[in-house]
């Protein structure tokens, strides 16, 4: 049988990330007002998933919010590994990883706005963004 799930986000925290990652990883200028405002729906994810449910059916499609998933014993990815049905002893035998990709202190992100925001080429502002996310990386980040 063939199972979807999609992990989601309520819509205020998914924008802040989302802007978040744009400022980290492209050359993003707008703040993050101006980026909600522009995009208000971007995180209505429900019309998304009634298309998915329709082009997939009869297979269930399966929803875990973030919110409801983030504190569960192996995070967000508790539930899926749930839906693979190794049985209480083999999910319970199992280690969480420690968290990744978690987001940047707010002056880190306002440093790199203000880097987007300048007038460097690609290649200086790629190694200027490089240098101040250095301390923040890690081998699985």
């Amino acid at each position: 049988p063939l199972d979807f799930a999609f992990s989601t986000r309520a819509p205020g925290p998914w924008r802040r990330s989302a802007w978040r990652a744009h400022v980290k990883s492209s050359r993003m200028t707008l703040d993050l007002d101006t980026f909600e405002a522009r995009y208000p729906d971007a995180a209505d994810f429900i019309p998304v998933l009634e298309q998915i449910r329709a082009a997939v059916a009869p297979a269930p499609v399966h929803v875990f919010p973030l919110e409801d998933t983030a504190s569960r014993p192996l995070g967000p990815a508790d539930p899926i590994i749930a839906l693979m049905g190794l049985g209480a002893q083999r999910h319970g035998q199992l280690r969480p990883h420690r968290p990744v990709n978690r987001a940047l202190p707010p002056e880190i992100t306002e440093k790199l706005l203000a880097l987007n925001r300048g007038t460097a080429d690609d290649e200086t502002l790629r190694a200027d963004k490089a240098a101040l996310l250095a301390p923040f990386l890690t081998e699985d980040a």
